[in-house]
């Protein structure tokens, strides 16, 4: 008799599991749709905002990231979108060889005269090893040099053996890479500006938002596997993403209820056939 009851709930949860389980196969995910988006690109497209031209490098499936240790993400589809922007750039060089900096090759102190309203500077080799070079007594930087089998004592500024480069107010000069013009020029320092282009981009992934393209709040949707659309629309997105969680949370539910009926039916038929004390 327990037996044959046993088997009877084991039927019952059985049923359930497989009712569940085809429930949840055979529901179909809500899907999100996006009404007149702003913008629609596939790979290799450009488009222009406020005079920014974008063009859009990528679109499709990432590879899963991630194992091991750390985990990652899934596969996901992703959207990767370029442009170019001009940012403005400034140093300010200091006198003194403790400011040298990297010119022609090698290293040069900027110069100036002590006097009013320069409007110059020179930038003068820094000596090498095989120069002495001190502060006399003076306070004045002089060079120490070998001349007819005498040595000789020469102020640093007449001296002939390093090379120098003269520059105005104006004047164009490299700098760190950067083709820098020479602005305002006064007893202790120098003051450098340029304009470079760097590239910027954004990655945009299913239902992330950007504010990069103008000045509106946009969100990303991949109709297809090889195309983004871009939509103002974000409060009907989040709408159907909210529908489609709720979806994925009922489905989960299902397929829990029926790996547990499964399992609960299994293990009423397995204690039913085991031995009892007599």
């Amino acid at each position: 008799m327990q037996r044959r009851a046993a088997a009877v709930y084991t039927a019952l949860f059985l049923v359930i599991a497989v009712g569940a389980f085809a429930f949840a196969g055979a529901a179909q995910e809500p899907a999100i749709t996006v009404e007149d988006p702003e913008y629609n690109f596939s790979e290799g497209d450009e488009f222009e905002i406020n005079g920014t031209t974008y063009a859009v490098t990528s679109v499709g499936m990432t590879e899963p990231s991630g194992g091991g240790h750390g985990g990652g993400g899934g596969a996901h589809m992703e959207a990767t979108i370029e442009w170019n922007v001009t940012e403005q750039g400034s140093a300010e060089l200091a006198t003194g060889p403790d400011n040298a900096i990297e010119y022609n090759d090698g290293e040069y102190e900027v110069v100036i005269e002590n006097a009013t309203n320069v409007s110059e500077f020179t930038l003068r080799q820094m000596p090498g090893d095989d120069v002495t070079v001190y502060t006399n007594d003076d306070g004045e930087r002089v060079v120490e040099v070998q001349q007819d089998g005498e040595t000789q004592i020469i102020p640093i500024d007449e001296y002939q053996g390093l090379q120098r480069f003269n520059f105005s107010e104006g004047d164009a000069i490299q700098y760190d890479g950067q083709n820098a013009t020479v602005g305002n020029v006064t007893n202790g320092s120098v003051q450098l500006s340029w304009s470079e282009e760097v590239t910027e981009d954004v990655t945009l992934t299913e239902g992330g938002t950007t504010e990069e393209f103008g000045d509106e709040t946009l969100v990303a949707h991949f109709p297809t596997d090889s195309s983004v659309v871009l939509s103002t629309n974000v409060d009907a997105y989040n709408e159907q993403a909210d529908q489609q969680s709720f979806f994925h949370d009922r489905t989960d539910g299902l397929l829990m209820i029926s790996f547990l009926s499964g399992a609960t039916g299994f293990i009423l038929l397995g204690m039913a056939y085991l031995p009892r004390r007599e």
